[in-house]
């Protein structure tokens, strides 16, 4: 089994990342400063055993020839520090020696690269944990200098959120809107009351001129009902019989038109009776050639009964 190459870059702090603070409250920051004494380009990444509690920027980047690439590592607040003694950093770093590796993410050379050829150095950690009251001070002078800088510090509170849970997450400051003054009820006062009332009166003129008053219906007595009872009877008569003779001239045209049919068929029935038509489809010189025909063979035949009845006398 192959052994690991020894890390090329110089790194600050060399064995040990020192953190210190109170780590149940607020974020703890240091930093890790990555130095390439090399020719080429050499690719880092940096890993941690424990990457919920840590946010490092940037955890992976390429560093040039002679130049210094600086990491910045924040420390989550959590309720539960029991395991900090665990954790561990790792700087890894590849050389890279073509081009193809220099186009490539760093990414991805990590994950394609031989673990022999990967240079590593492990990192342990140290945690001075202390109520650290200072920095509320820092942040009161950096206001002030911020007011005398002629920039408008506004009147909204900033707090820190309550970390209820062992995961972390990155604190973010929470911007309190200012309570409003309490709304005062407005009492009524005439002013405001004498527009009020002559908006009503104006509705209910109009009111009264868009719907007339009408007058109750008053019993009608038996005298004068009997008139209209018998008027309503002849109206109704009247209409009945209109409507009867109407049906009644409708039957009549249609028998006149019917009777116009019948004599029109009994005329050309009697013509048709009275005249010889000739056969359907015959001319008429040829029938009456055939009418000659059958009378000199009925002349002839009779010739002959004739004769032969005389013969027999």
């Amino acid at each position: 089994m192959s052994s690991r190459r020894e890390q090329v870059l110089l790194i600050d702090p060399p064995n040990e990342i020192s953190f210190t603070g109170d780590f149940t409250v607020r974020v703890c920051k240091t930093k890790l400063q990555l130095s390439n004494p090399t020719d080429m380009k050499i690719a880092y990444k940096v890993k941690t055993t424990a990457p919920r509690r840590y946010c490092v920027r940037p955890n992976s980047g390429q560093i040039n020839p002679g130049e210094t690439a600086e990491v910045n590592i924040m420390l989550q607040p959590s309720q539960n520090n029991d395991d900090l003694q665990k954790h561990k950093f790792m700087v890894q770093s590849i050389e890279l020696a073509t081009q193809e590796q220099l186009e490539r993410a760093v990414d991805d050379l990590f994950k394609d690269t031989p673990s022999a050829n990967v240079m590593s150095k492990k990192l342990y950690c140290q945690f001075n944990n202390v109520a650290d009251d200072g920095e509320e001070a820092v942040y009161q002078a950096e206001e002030t200098e911020n007011m005398e800088n002629g920039e408008q510090v506004g009147e909204v509170l900033l707090t820190r959120p309550e970390i209820k849970s062992g995961i972390p997450t990155e604190p973010e400051l929470i911007h309190q809107e200012p309570v409003p003054a309490a709304q005062v009820k407005e009492t009524p006062t005439e002013a405001s009351i004498q527009p009020q009332a002559e908006t009503i009166i104006e509705k209910a003129v109009e009111t009264s001129k868009l719907t007339p008053v009408t007058k109750p219906a008053q019993p009608m007595s038996s005298e004068q009902t009997k008139p209209a009872a018998a008027a309503s009877v002849v109206s109704s008569s009247d209409e009945s019989l209109k409507k009867k003779n109407l049906v009644l001239q409708r039957d009549v045209v249609n028998l006149q038109s019917q009777l116009k049919a019948i004599r029109e068929k009994l005329t050309s029935a009697s013509v048709q009776s009275t005249v010889a038509t000739p056969l359907q489809g015959e001319d008429p010189a040829t029938v009456k050639k055939v009418m000659i025909i059958l009378f000199i063979i009925a002349f002839i035949l009779g010739f002959m009964v004739s004769s032969f009845l005389c013969k027999s006398c």
